[in-house]
């Protein structure tokens, strides 16, 4: 073939200026061919030079090391190509591991399956010297919660179940069950058992308290959990946030509501300085530039089983429940400042032994803020804080107002994870007799989660 094409080329070549001055395209024809000689000896060369390089390389015995193949190997696997294959060879193998403040996971290759575990301690130990009665002093496991969450099928498909193994009944009480559906930044659906969204102080997990526990505002107005259905999305980098609910309005794990009527309950709060961790009492993050997050909620009812003065409470006919609260929340280089304040209103019938006949206008508020102690070595886990609230329910009795001061003292080894915290609070209560009622209550706190 070499041959032949060798004596086509030179007949062309000394018969070309003949032909060409006879017709153009033998002309074109030649260049065509001058040009593929040139291209046939610049891959000679190169074909020379390849046989060259493979042979120095098989003279000199060269093998890649081991941590160049990890490398090669390593750096391919991290791409999405990589993944993807992994994935399709060895569908039902998962990954394991461990992240901190999530716990530990579980993981298909695919990421269609994630698992969450993670454990929650906290052991107290309390003082109380009571106004009117023997001082006391005990130990508690105040909460140990175990927790489940992640996602199935998709990212967008998440799921949380929760439940407290240090419930007072001895036997566990299931906290949180649900399911939650993101259609995009600006929708999310979720149902099952979660917190009521509406005062902030609540929303805080009591694993990011400032303080050992919550204030006595809160114990008397707040919501606490219930079984529902909500639309919510946290939209435009978390500049704000919405939350609508209906739930039952009976309480956590009632399987029957007592009628036809229902909670509703809506929430709204901005972050106009930008998003941060505005649901975790302490600036534990020791943000550079200010942060401030305002919140406002309402909810209604009509019912008569609904979570009212920190308990589910019974009525003999419904009642009707109106409730509004506004909060606070700044942030600035390890300083935080926290503020509720809570209105209600319950409408009662005759012959309730909580409430009056009529409305009964309640209202309740709650001043906290707390500072990293800024000195050498401590200035990241010292804090001291200190908390006023007020509350006048406005039920039956007519001397019912209840107020609280404190402070607190924390020492998070490592963050909220890794903590011990200490505080002393002084609550007095208005009651028909000559005197109010004052305790004073003296609390310590290890708190581990992993």
């Amino acid at each position: 073939m070499g041959i032949l094409f060798l004596t086509v080329f030179f007949v062309l070549a000394l018969s070309g200026p003949a032909l060409a001055a006879q017709d153009p395209g033998i002309q074109e024809l030649l260049d065509r061919v001058q040009a593929l000689e040139k291209t046939v000896e610049r891959q000679n060369r190169e074909l020379d030079f390849q046989r060259k390089e493979i042979k120095s390389v098989e003279e000199v015995g060269y093998k890649p090391s081991e941590d160049h193949l990890e490398s090669v190997v390593k750096s391919y696997l991290e791409t999405d190509s990589g993944k993807k294959a992994i994935a399709e060879s060895t569908p039902a193998k998962i990954k394991a591991g461990y992240k901190i403040g999530k716990g530990f996971y579980l993981e298909t290759l695919d990421d269609k399956f994630k698992l969450y575990i993670h454990n929650r301690t906290q052991v107290r130990y309390t003082f109380a010297n009571n106004d009117r009665g023997e001082d006391t002093s005990s130990f508690r496991i105040r909460r140990q919660r175990v927790n489940f969450e992640g996602h199935a099928f998709t990212k967008d498909l998440t799921y949380k179940v929760q439940w407290d193994l240090a419930a007072n009944t001895g036997t566990g009480n299931l906290l949180d069950a649900y399911v939650n559906y993101k259609v995009d930044d600006l929708l999310q659906f979720r149902g099952g058992q979660y917190k009521v969204p509406f005062n902030r102080e609540r929303l805080d997990s009591s694993g990011n308290l400032q303080f050992v526990d919550r204030s006595v505002a809160n114990a008397e107005f707040q919501l606490d959990r219930d079984i529902g259905v909500m639309l919510h999305a946290k939209p435009k980098k978390g500049l704000f946030e919405y939350y609508l609910a209906v739930m039952s309005g009976a309480g956590e794990n009632q399987t029957r509501n007592s009628n036809n009527e229902f909670l509703y309950a809506a929430r709204l709060a901005v972050n106009p300085l930008g998003d941060f961790d505005a649901y975790s009492e302490s600036d534990l993050e020791h943000y550079e530039t200010p942060k401030l997050a305002l919140g406002t909620a309402y909810a209604w009812n009509n019912g008569s089983k609904m979570f009212v003065d920190d308990a589910i409470r019974s009525f003999k006919r419904p009642i009707t429940l109106r409730e509004f609260t506004t909060d606070l929340v700044f942030k600035w280089r390890g300083f935080s400042l926290l503020g509720d304040f809570y209105w209600r209103d319950v409408t009662a019938h005759s012959g309730e032994s909580l409430f009056r006949q009529g409305s009964n206008k309640g209202y309740g508020y709650r001043a906290q803020a707390g500072y990293f102690v800024p000195l050498p070595y401590v200035s990241k886990h010292l804090e001291v804080a200190g908390r006023y609230a007020f509350v006048n329910p406005d039920t039956r009795d007519q001397d019912d107002t209840e107020r609280e001061i404190g402070a607190a003292c924390s020492w998070y080894f490592f963050g909220h994870n890794n903590k011990l915290q200490g505080d002393v609070r002084r609550v007095t209560r208005e009651r028909n007799v000559p005197d109010d009622l004052s305790d004073t209550e003296f609390r310590l706190q290890y708190q581990l989660i992993f």
